[in-house]
């Protein structure tokens, strides 16, 4: 009885360390993955950034003017619920 409970208990040691050693082994292999996605979506997030920039450069003006004339030059016009 006794040989049995110690041969068991050697048994659930080895498991025990097999499992620690494959969880070890799968947290190192994926610590760095979740760097890199978030190292690529920073990227792709400047890069976008960038673009916006760009675009509002470009366009600044033609708003301003349009909403100027808008303020200023107002049109008449019949309201869709009026009758």
């Amino acid at each position: 009885m006794k040989q049995a409970k110690s041969d068991a208990a050697a048994e659930i040691d080895a498991y025990k360390a097999q499992k620690d050693k494959e969880l070890k082994e799968f947290e190192s292999k994926n610590a760095g993955g979740v760097g890199e996605l978030e190292k690529e979506a920073e990227s792709t997030v400047q890069g976008d950034l960038k673009e916006i920039e760009q675009v509002i450069s470009k366009k600044q003006n033609d708003v301003v003017k349009l909403l100027v004339e808008a303020v200023t030059k107002p049109t008449a016009e019949k309201h869709v619920n009026a009758n």
